[in-house]
């Protein structure tokens, strides 16, 4: 999810997060390892990339940019799903 303001023709697009890089073997190792330090009450810990992006583009273009910019380099997409939006 992408979220984000419209100001003086910049489309803030606030942070990218969700689904969208969740690294479930990393988070799998850290629960593991706390386990091991005695947290015994961890049921399920997951790990995330979260990114603030401003484009000055109005709002279509800059989906489009946030978009190319996930196919191309922030996004795996053999493990990675991600839905990108603009807040209000």
């Amino acid at each position: 999810k992408v979220t984000g303001k419209n100001t003086l023709e910049s489309w803030d697009l606030g942070t990218i997060e969700g689904n969208f890089i969740k690294n479930y073997p990393e988070g799998a190792n850290v629960q593991k390892a706390l386990h091991l330090l005695g947290f015994d009450s961890i049921n399920k810990v997951e790990s995330a990339k979260c990114y603030r992006i401003v484009i000055d583009k109005e709002k279509e273009a800059a989906l489009e940019i946030a978009e190319k910019m996930c196919q191309q380099l922030l996004a795996n997409p053999v493990v990675h799903k991600y839905t990108i939006s603009v807040a209000d």
